[in-house]
Formats: C-alpha cells, sequence, structure tokens
C-alpha cells in the first residue's frame, strides 16, 4: 500500500515543544491523524502516535491551538463517523500525554462538514469554526469552556439578516484584546470576496432572530431564510454576531 502523508498543522506547547500533526494513509482501514513532539532542538520527543480515538475510516485536515491553561485542542474531519459524510471531531491532549474523550463538534449530521480551524481563548476554552459543504454552503462556528464542554450550540456565522453568503468556507478566527472574536471566509454574494465580521459575547437569555421573521432562531426551522429546512436548528451560542463587514476581493 502507497503511504501517503499530507497537510500538517502545528503548534508549541507550555513546556516548549513542538507538536507537528498531518495525516497518514498507513492504517489500513483508513487514515488517521498522527502527532510528534519535537523539542527546543529540533529533536524528536518520543515517537510518531495516533490522536484520533476512532481508527476507523478517514481523519483528516488536522488543526491544533494550545491552550492557555496548557494542554493542546485537535480538530480534524472524519468521513462516516457522525452516520452521514464528513464530520467535525476533536481531542484535547492532557500534558501528561492523555487524551480526553473524543468529542464531536458539528450538531447537523446532514451532509459534509470540513475544513476545521481551532483557536484558543484567553480564558482557558476554544472555538472551532468550519463549513458545512452542503448547499447554499456556509461557515459555523462553536465555542468551548475551559472545562472543554460546549458552550451553546454550533452558530451560523455566514449570514447577518442582511446578507446571505453562499459558497462560504475557509473561515479563520482570531481572538481580539476585549475577548471578542473576528471571524473570516471567503465566499459569494455577487461575486466571490472575502468577508468578516464581529462576535461579541452573549446574553445566552437573549434569542437572535437572523431572518426576520419573528421565530428566534432556536425554534426556527429555516434561521436564514434561504428555504432549506434544517433537521437540527442551531440555538443560540455564546457569541452575539455584528453584522457582516466589509467585503473585499482582488483589486478593491
Amino acid at each position: 500500500m502507497l503511504r501517503t502523508s499530507q497537510l500538517p498543522a502545528v503548534t508549541v506547547d507550555s513546556d516548549g515543544r513542538a507538536l507537528v500533526a498531518w495525516y497518514d494513509s498507513q492504517n489500513r482501514s483508513g487514515s488517521d491523524i498522527q502527532g510528534q513532539y519535537f523539542d527546543e532542538a529540533g529533536t524528536l520527543v518520543g515517537e510518531a502516535f495516533v490522536i484520533n480515538r476512532t481508527t476507523t475510516g478517514n481523519q483528516s485536515r488536522p488543526a491544533l491551538a494550545t491552550l492557555a491553561a496548557g494542554g493542546i485542542v485537535a480538530v480534524w474531519e472524519s468521513f462516516a463517523q457522525d452516520g452521514d459524510l464528513f464530520g467535525i471531531y476533536g481531542t484535547v491532549l492532557r500534558e501528561d500525554g492523555t487524551f480526553r474523550e473524543e468529542f464531536r463538534v458539528n450538531q447537523e449530521v446532514q451532509g459534509s462538514h470540513r475544513t476545521p480551524h481551532v483557536i484558543a481563548r484567553s480564558d482557558g476554552g476554544f472555538l472551532v469554526g468550519w463549513m458545512q459543504s452542503t448547499a447554499p454552503q456556509h461557515v459555523y462556528l462553536q465555542a468551548y469552556a475551559p472545562s472543554g464542554l460546549p458552550e451553546g450550540n454550533n452558530q451560523l456565522v455566514s449570514v447577518d439578516g442582511t446578507l446571505n453568503v453562499s459558497s462560504s468556507q475557509n473561515i479563520e478566527l482570531l481572538e481580539l484584546d476585549d475577548g471578542s472574536v473576528l471571524a473570516a471566509w471567503d465566499g459569494k454574494n455577487g461575486g466571490s470576496n472575502i468577508f468578516a465580521r464581529i462576535l461579541r459575547s452573549e446574553d445566552p437569555e437573549n434569542l437572535p432572530d437572523l431572518d426576520g421573521d419573528g421565530i428566534p432562531d432556536a425554534q426556527d426551522d429555516d434561521i436564514d431564510g434561504d428555504g432549506f429546512l434544517m433537521t437540527k436548528t442551531p440555538s443560540p451560542g455564546p457569541f452575539r454576531m455584528g453584522r457582516l463587514g466589509r467585503r473585499w476581493h482582488w483589486g478593491q
């Protein structure tokens, strides 16, 4: 069997060791997310190891972030593990070398959820962003507390009640000094552009209504008003989302 290793991700832990992760096809039942530590001199530390806890099927496209309280969160996409196509899964590598229980990020299991991105938050938690590639293709995020438990539910990022950005993908997240988060991604709204918006901490009692139909998103089967019904509607998460920002494209 021809072995394939692709799509590396890297972070540095609280001890100064670098962790490199990638997906590797050496597993005959599919591909795994491999990890390898290096010390500050660039010397291998220990052996390469498998990060994903479920080893059947194909795991690919890892992303890493070092947590403020120690440990590393790893996320990746996994084929058919959620019962349909691709889903987003993750785990936390503790500083003692053990793993937290593997968790699924996407709550909606229909279609493909792909290209995960993860960042650490200053409060010890973390944020995961990804795209759902089923038409009209939107980007989402999920917040996690320092305990590793989810805060609220999946939040739709690429719709704000005024703009509906289809074909959204490649989401990037950045925590700002005031604790709010900048999300940016590429998508289409009259052309291919770069979109961005600010996400601020939200009172969980405040129920947003993205499409302005008078039905809070937690009870709305079509939260973005695009005519596509969701079988499991994301309810409010911990962020209040600002309007979609300026759209950039080449030459502007």
